[in-house]
């Protein structure tokens, strides 16, 4: 089966680290230290607002056993930050930790962008205070990781609100790439009315954007329990701030966690499973072979395409133990969901090891241009373990696997299959049935949201492999594949 090689998006690191953006504790203690090596701390601030002055401190641990340095860049909000200088920073002796407390220029907003040994470790807090000392603390959070919304992703920042007595809400939004992202921002109100049109902005590369009282902007006085909504076209963050300049109101506001992770995705304990995007690519002359035996599909009035084969469509056996259809897509047009079923004839196992059964995948001449979106693998043994690989984490180049402890698959069994990939959703679900009944739902997050392919290119849909790939890998020799229907809808 076709795997892509990790996808080329650059992140807030102009070097090779990407970020992970945790979320904020909304408390006056310190938050739990973050590694330092390339990181964000989303709010840069040495301002007064109201009589009240909000400034970001870090600390700075020095783990190791020798002097190391951190370096760190201040970014404006509205400011291109590739080109950021050195703005500040400390050497931090073995063991001690040191106080940065000037880390943004007075009045000027922004970010601070991170660097240093692995060995540094930095927590970072928003104070604020008035003439008469300290009144309000907020936890920020360093960002070194994997939280950064992928393109095409939604953010919710909820929990915000407007008072007559000076509470207000900040929004913001990050551009984590080096490249103008298009963003869209919109508001809503708790009964679910929207708050005014959706903004459509563009943010500048590795940059801050800032919407100060962003619901008195939308003409909003008094509000509460409101919430927005961000996407951009580019990896991104968003977060918010809500402060009552002069009380001990202060907040940073996250994005909101899904809930809802399916226990049958469970991974498990053994250490036995394939590395992420580890899926084993069909030969070149297989995809050429399929581009010959290519399906018309039909295109519907609300653009959404359909594929349907009826009746068997793969018997794999030896010289012929691969199928791969490319989806009869629209050049350029961006999918947001693709449902996938056939009947699955299960025949022996060959292997105690992994059987390759389909894949959803971009191919591309440049292996670094490839992308898995979806691999179906089963396992032999120990379980029967379904598995599926969801290709590589365009934020940090990690192939990532959702798995089960153990599977309803059984040798000479008839099994319904039906895949859910559902880009709004960022989720692809799996569904079996045996005979008519629901023996198994596989569901988790998924890493790549660009369901599309440029012109010149395609979408394709695999079944079976070629041949036996890296000694663990086979093909499921024997098993018969029938009556697929697919939709892709926009």
């Amino acid at each position: 089966m076709p795997a892509p090689n990790r996808k080329d998006i650059k992140m807030i690191s102009t070097k090779k680290t990407s970020l992970l953006l945790g979320l904020a504790a909304l408390a006056a203690l310190l938050p739990s230290p973050a590694r330092a090596g390339e990181a964000l701390v989303p709010i840069a601030s040495a301002q007064t607002i109201n009589d009240t002055f909000y400034q970001t401190r870090l600390w700075v641990t020095n783990q190791g056993t020798v002097p190391r340095r951190l370096s760190v860049k201040f970014v404006a909000v509205d400011a291109n930050g590739v080109q950021a200088p050195v703005t500040g920073g400390a050497t931090v002796n073995p063991g001690a930790t040191v106080l940065l407390q000037n880390v943004a220029p007075i009045g000027r907003p922004g970010m601070l962008l991170l660097s240093g040994a692995p060995q540094l470790t930095v927590a970072a807090r928003l104070e604020a205070a008035s003439g008469n000392g300290a009144i309000a603390a907020a936890n920020l959070p360093v960002i070194t990781g994997t939280s950064v919304a992928v393109a095409n992703a939604v953010l919710v920042l909820q929990g915000l609100g407007r008072s007559a007595d000076g509470m207000v809400s900040d929004v913001h939004i990050i551009n984590a790439s080096e490249e103008t992202a298009s963003c869209v921002l919109a508001g809503f109100k708790s009964e679910g009315q929207r708050i005014a049109e959706a903004v459509n902005l563009a943010v500048k590369p590795l940059s801050l954007r800032s919407f100060e009282d962003a619901l008195g902007s939308l003409g909003q006085t008094a509000l509460s329990a409101a919430r927005f909504t961000v996407t951009c076209n580019k990896p991104f963050y968003a977060f918010a701030r809500v402060q009552r300049p002069g009380t001990p109101q202060l907040q940073y506001v996250g994005p909101s966690a899904s809930i809802g992770q399916d226990t049958s995705a469970t991974a498990s304990d053994e250490g036995d499973l394939p590395e992420g995007d580890g899926y084993p690519q069909a030969e070149a002359t297989a995809l050429e072979g399929a581009l010959s035996e290519q399906v018309a599909g039909d295109v519907n009035a609300d653009g959404s395409v359909t594929l349907d084969v009826p009746g068997e469509f793969l018997r794999a056996r030896n010289g012929a133990s691969y199928k791969g259809y490319p989806l009869p897509i629209r050049p350029g047009q961006l999918y947001r969901r693709a449902v996938i079923e056939y009947d699955l004839f299960e025949g022996k196992f060959r292997t105690p090891l992994f059987h390759g059964i389909m894949g959803l995948h971009r191919p591309d001449p440049d292996r670094r241009k490839r992308v898995l979106f979806l691999g179906f693998l089963i396992r032999g043994s120990n379980g029967f373990k379904t598995i599926l690989d969801i290709g590589k984490d365009p934020r940090t180049g990690a192939g990532e696997l959702i798995k089960s402890n153990t599977g309803p698959w059984r040798a000479n069994t008839n099994f319904h299959v039906r895949f859910d990939y559902d880009v709004t959703a960022r989720r692809v679900t799996l569904q079996v049935w045996k005979a008519g009944q629901l023996v198994q739902t596989l569901s988790g997050q998924v890493n790549n949201l660009d369901l599309m392919a440029p012109p010149g290119r395609s979408l394709y849909l695999d079944f079976g492999m070629t041949g036996v790939a890296d000694g663990a890998y086979f093909p499921p020799m024997g098993w018969v594949y029938s009556n697929l229907k697919v939709k892709l809808t926009p």
